[in-house]
């Protein structure tokens, strides 16, 4: 199966790699800017306790290469050269093939001087078998042996968020409280689920829909024609300043674009838990999602 990933695009690899990454617990995953390759390239932070109960924090960089030969020695080196000047605490090669013999002895080589960066590597074959622990992103990207099954257990964590919010729901009206921002989060989710299941089922394959003011906007949404001139699928988007609003409690979100061209809304999800939750939901946007210091950022994968 390794092989079909080259049926992807290089772009669309890379995108299948950022949402590995984050599926596997990668944080605050970014793009970095385009290197001498003109590929994109994942900056992320990976947290972990050590014995004594300190967190300590990895900066990881993630080097995507859709080749279809084995990556040469000088090609791995220029990328530690990169990420040796940067800081970078771990610098993992995600590759649809394998390093070539000479760059496996150098990188044993580096790793056994105990230099920074470590040196860590995803061949074709490695990330086939994480995706298999991540069944959604075999349905994402279209790379499922068995869809229909892949698709029943991929949709279980949303459907599991679904159920919760129908609870909550209930509560809130139980002790007279205003549930109107859980219930169109629920809508949206729903309607997102569910063009999802159909596109899937007739076409193995998603369709994604513009986002448009008339029919899809909220009262509460400010900026919606940003939105709309941004393409973006509308059930991403809708799912996406519900969930916002619903996680700030702000009674608007707003939509502007920032100089580089990217979608901004206003309001921040610091809360972790949420976080992840957005994440899940975001492995079925047709963007991705960034956290900033007081505003989220879209950017069409």
């Amino acid at each position: 199966m390794a092989s079909e990933l080259l049926r992807l695009t290089e772009r669309e690899f890379e995108n299948l790699i950022f949402d590995l990454m984050s599926a596997l617990g990668l944080k605050n995953c970014v793009w970095r800017t385009p290197g001498s390759d003109v590929g994109r390239d994942i900056e992320g932070e990976h947290y972990f306790s050590d014995i004594a109960g300190f967190v300590q924090c990895q900066k990881w960089y993630v080097e995507c290469k859709r080749y279809t030969s084995s990556v040469a020695w000088p090609i791995v080196w220029e990328k530690i050269s990169y990420a040796e000047a940067h800081d970078a605490d771990i610098l993992l090669f995600a590759i649809s093939s394998s390093l070539s013999p000479q760059a496996i002895d150098q990188v044993n080589l580096w790793n056994e001087k105990k230099k920074r960066p470590l040196i860590n590597v995803l061949s074709g074959t490695d990330i086939v078998n994480r995706l298999r622990e991540h069944p959604h992103l075999l349905v994402r990207y279209g790379l499922s042996a068995h869809p229909e099954c892949d698709v029943a257990i991929s949709m279980l964590p949303t459907i599991r968020f679904l159920l919760s919010l129908s609870y909550s729901i209930s509560s809130s009206i139980e002790v007279e409280s205003d549930p109107s921002s859980k219930m169109e989060l629920m809508q949206a989710v729903t309607d997102l689920v569910s063009a999802r299941l159909e596109d899937l089922d007739a076409n193995r394959d998603i369709a994604f829909c513009s986002f448009s003011i008339r029919t899809d906007g909220y009262p509460w949404l400010d900026g919606g024609d940003v939105l709309e001139q941004s393409m973006l699928d509308k059930f991403s988007i809708r799912v996406m300043v519900c969930y916002l609003r619903f996680c700030t409690r702000e009674t608007t979100v707003t939509a502007s674009r920032a100089n580089d061209g990217r979608i901004c809304l206003s309001g921040s999800i610091r809360n972790g838990s949420m976080r992840d939750r957005l994440v899940l939901l975001a492995a079925w946007f047709d963007f991705n999602v960034f956290f900033e210091d007081d505003r989220i950022v879209l950017e069409g994968k």
